[in-house]
């Protein structure tokens, strides 16, 4: 074997070697990439769904504003509000997979699906103890997550 031979060989191993590694890399980067976005995207997902519930029960902290009713075989929560002298709703409720938030007058009864999506979850259910509200949830990814909110009434 000569030595340009010896040497285009060299060079080519050389570059097989840089292209694998390269590959090896981005591949390895890409799932690296992949698992921190669906960690992150849960983690949107769990604050969203906190948040928002915290906020509707804090906008809300009036004596008799809470109430918990069967819709669609889970208990959700009707916050009672008075707008201009007229008693309107606002129903937060699990319904085909999602949480879903229904504003509407006292006493309407719309189809649930008309409800805006809030969150995709597994499983919903409340309940009012004493002065708290009890959020039992399950999100998309299985986690269960329990959120208890003490009142003080205004």
């Amino acid at each position: 074997m000569n030595k340009k031979s010896f040497a285009d060989l060299y060079a080519v191993v050389l570059l097989v070697i840089f292209a694998s590694t390269l590959v090896t890399l981005i591949l390895t980067s890409s799932r690296i990439y992949e698992n921190t976005y669906k960690r992150d995207d849960e983690t949107y997902k769990y604050q969203l769904c906190t948040q928002y519930l915290s906020n509707k029960i804090r906008q809300n902290q009036r004596e008799d504003s809470f109430d918990i009713k069967k819709i669609d075989d889970n208990y959700g929560l009707i916050i009672k509000e008075r707008i201009d002298g007229e008693k309107y709703e606002t129903m937060i409720y699990f319904h085909e997979g999602w949480l879903k938030e229904l504003f509407t007058w006292e006493g309407n009864e719309l189809d649930l699906s008309s409800g805006e999506k809030i969150i995709e979850l597994r499983k919903f259910n409340t309940f009012i103890e004493y002065n708290r509200i009890v959020f039992n949830l399950e999100m998309a990814n299985k986690e269960k997550l329990r959120l208890d909110f003490s009142m003080r009434y205004e």
